[in-house]
């Protein structure tokens, strides 16, 4: 039977390892672990063709040089070291060339898998995978009502399938009908997939720039309950206070949804916020008041040297308990 432990964001500032709960992966036959990542306008330095990006440039607004980037790449690449995951979604990735840069830069060994979308911000989605791990069969971009298409991933996980939907939602400066409409295509992928065969198993991650308690969510994947399971059948185990602050709030904007049929039996399923205090923001380089957020790269044009304004989240799902 499926069982959902939560993990809090405040507890994992405190632990050293990479990712809560490893300690007791040896109870288990297979254990994986997805995680997400908005990486904050991970742009590199050279003027492109596409809109953009002009402010990320050294002559640009932010001065974005060549040192910065370096800075940038080798900031995410150690928060995607430490989180050790078997697949990573990433978005706000410029293209290509700064994925690839990333992958080099790590020191895991890990693949990717770009795609360019039609955002006007010039701003892509990704997956990164261990090729011992995960291997890919099918790769496609699904549209929705906005300019971000949502990238899917067919593949193998450690022998068995699973359907992997990585999506950055409209922000929330789009009106409210807007953002349900996109949301609802989101939705109608990932519905439909659950559906077209019983080995599916359909994995949802992304910036979904809403909380699951948010009226988007709620009328599309469902209402959650106190155990983490929605009315829809739907699996939402991460329950931190948030991955996003803003003017003093928090809010779980990124996360990683799961169809709850697929991962029942014997299953076990975490999921978190990824903190480390090298992410947090101490208040020294930017608005004290901001002390205690994520150490973003930049407040406005105002250069901090931070990692990005999201946290990563993250998943572990555990099967086979040996006895």
């Amino acid at each position: 039977m499926y069982r959902h432990i939560g993990i809090y964001l405040l507890l994992l500032l405190a632990l050293p390892c990479s990712l809560v709960g490893q300690d007791i992966n040896h109870s288990w036959r297979e254990v994986s672990t997805i995680a997400f990542m908005n990486t904050e306008n991970l742009y590199d330095t050279a003027d492109s063709p596409f809109e953009g990006d002009e402010d990320y440039t050294p002559e640009g607004a932010k001065s974005w040089s060549e040192e910065r980037y370096q800075a940038k790449l080798r900031s995410v690449a150690r928060v995607l070291d430490d989180m050790a995951a078997d697949i990573v979604g990433l978005a706000e990735v410029e293209n290509e060339k700064v994925v690839r840069d990333l992958v080099m830069t790590m020191s895991e060994d890990y693949n990717y898998i770009h795609r360019t979308t039609s955002d006007n911000r010039g701003i892509d989605i990704a997956l990164l995978y261990r090729g011992d791990r995960f291997t890919p069969e099918l790769v496609t971009q699904l549209s929705t009502s906005s300019s971000r298409e949502v990238l899917y991933v067919r593949g193998t996980l450690s022998g068995e399938r699973i359907d992997l939907l990585v999506w950055h939602a409209p922000s929330q400066i789009n009106d409210f009908d807007a953002r349900l409409e996109a949301m609802q295509g989101l939705y109608g992928f990932a519905d439909s997939l659950r559906h077209s065969s019983r080995s599916a198993r359909v994995v949802v991650m992304g910036d979904m720039n809403s909380t699951p308690g948010d009226e988007v969510i709620r009328r599309t994947f469902g209402r959650r309950d106190r155990y983490g399971e929605s009315d829809k059948g739907w699996l939402m185990p991460i329950d931190d206070v948030g991955s996003y602050a803003f003017e003093g709030n928090w809010y779980l904007y990124d996360n990683i949804f799961l169809d709850a049929d697929a991962f029942s039996g014997d299953t076990e399923i975490e999921g978190g916020v990824f903190a480390r205090n090298y992410l947090i923001d101490r208040g020294v380089l930017s608005d004290e008041r901001r002390e205690g957020y994520p150490w973003r790269t930049f407040s406005g044009d105002n250069y901090l040297g931070g990692t990005s304004d999201h946290l990563p989240v993250f998943i572990n799902i555990r099967s086979g308990k040996l006895h």
